[in-house]
C-alpha cells in the first residue's frame, strides 16, 4: 500500500470522502443518501481521506460540537482494505486535525460492535446508555486529546518519576541494557529543561508523557553505518520518549509535534527495543543503518522526510 494522508479542503477531496462512505457504509448496510449525508455534510466539513496511490480507501468526518470538544464520525474503510490498520490511522489523523485547531476532546459514537476498537485507541464510555438509531445501536464515548508543551522546572519531579516507571518497563519488556536505572541522569533532564528542548506530553493538566527535540545537528549522526540518511537537509531529533503507561499514541504526538516544524527528523532505538522500533516504523520513519552513541553501544537509526508526500493541490501529510 502507498497510503496518503488528505486534510479534505476542496470538492474532489472531499468526493473521495463520499465515495469512501457510499461504498463501504450505505451500499452495505442498505442505507439511503438522504440518511448517510446529514446535516452535519456541509461545506465548512472536515474529512480525513486516506488514499492508496490515488485511490480513496478510509474516511472520516470532523466537526465542533462546542468550543473545546469535536465530534469524530463517519470512519469507514473499504472492505477490501480492512485488518490493515487503516481505522486506528484515519481516526489517529482526524485526533490530530483536531489537537491543531485547538480541540480538546475528541468525541465518538461508536457502534456497540465497535467500543473495543475504540478503547483500544484510549477512549472511554461517557454516557452508558445505548441510543438505538435506525441502523446501528451506539454509545457515546471521549478521550482527552495529548498536546505538547516546554517543560519548566516544576516539572522535573514529574519527569523523573516518568523515566523511572519507562525504565521498569524497559526492563520488563526485554531490554535492560538501553536505559537500565540511571538513564537518563538527573544533570542531563536539567539540562534539557534549562535548554528549551525537554517537551511534556499532557493529557488534559496531567502530564503523561516527555521526549527531548533537538534542534541542532545530533553529533552521534555523522558517522552511519549499513546504510544512509535519506538527505543532508536540516533536521530535528526525537530522544529520550518516555511514557507513564496512561496513554496511547505517544511517539505518534512527539512525532507530529516535530513533523510541524521540519521537513526532516530523526530518531533512533536500541535492537532490544522492538516495541519502538515497531512505533517509529508505524509513524512512517525509515530505517536508515546504525549509528554509535556516546558510549560506543549500537543504535538503529531512522528518518522521515517530507519530501515526495505533499501534493500541491491538496494539504498531504
Amino acid at each position: 500500500m502507498d497510503i496518503k494522508v488528505i486534510r479534505a479542503a476542496e470538492t474532489w477531496q472531499r468526493a473521495g470522502a463520499y465515495y469512501v462512505r457510499i461504498q463501504g457504509m450505505a451500499k452495505q448496510h442498505g442505507i439511503t443518501l438522504r440518511r448517510e449525508f446529514d446535516e452535519h455534510d456541509t461545506p465548512d466539513t472536515k474529512y480525513i481521506v486516506l488514499t492508496d496511490g490515488d485511490f480513496p480507501v478510509a474516511t472520516a468526518r470532523l466537526y465542533p460540537i462546542d468550543g473545546t470538544s469535536a465530534m469524530i464520525g463517519r470512519v469507514v474503510v473499504l472492505p477490501e482494505y480492512r485488518g490493515r490498520g487503516l481505522g486506528s490511522r484515519v481516526v489517529n489523523e482526524a485526533e490530530s486535525w483536531l489537537s491543531d485547531l485547538g480541540f480538546e476532546n475528541a468525541v465518538v459514537e461508536s457502534r456497540d460492535v465497535a467500543v473495543g476498537f475504540y478503547r483500544r485507541l484510549g477512549y472511554e464510555i461517557t454516557d452508558p446508555e445505548v441510543r438505538h438509531g435506525d441502523t446501528f445501536d451506539c454509545i457515546r464515548m471521549e478521550k482527552k486529546l495529548l498536546r505538547v508543551r516546554n517543560a519548566t522546572v516544576d516539572d522535573f519531579d514529574r519527569i523523573t518519576e516518568i523515566y523511572g516507571i519507562a525504565q521498569e518497563f524497559m526492563i520488563r519488556s526485554g531490554n535492560p541494557a538501553q536505559w537500565g536505572r540511571f538513564y537518563p541522569p538527573s544533570d542531563l533532564i536539567e539540562d534539557d529543561i534549562r535548554d528549551g528542548i525537554c517537551k511534556v506530553i499532557c493529557k488534559g493538566d496531567d502530564i503523561v508523557g516527555v521526549f527531548s527535540l533537538l534542534v541542532t545537528p545530533e553529533p552521534t549522526y555523522d558517522h552511519i553505518e549499513g546504510g544512509e540518511w535519506l538527505n543532508d537537509e536540516p533536521y530535528l531529533t526525537i530522544h529520550r520518549v518516555a511514557g507513564d503507561g496512561t496513554a496511547h499514541g505517544l511517539l505518534r504526538c512527539a512525532a507530529d509535534y516535530s513533523k510541524k516544524l521540519s521537513d526532516n527528523v530523526r530518531i533512533d532505538t536500541h535492537a532490544d527495543n522492538s516495541i519502538m522500533q515497531r512505533q517509529i516504523e508505524k509513524n512512517g520513519f525509515v530505517k536508515c543503518g546504525t549509528i554509535y552513541v556516546e558510549n560506543g553501544t549500537p543504535r538503529i537509526a531512522y528518518q522521515w522526510t517530507a519530501e515526495g508526500k505533499r501534493d500541491p493541490a491538496g494539504d498531504h501529510r
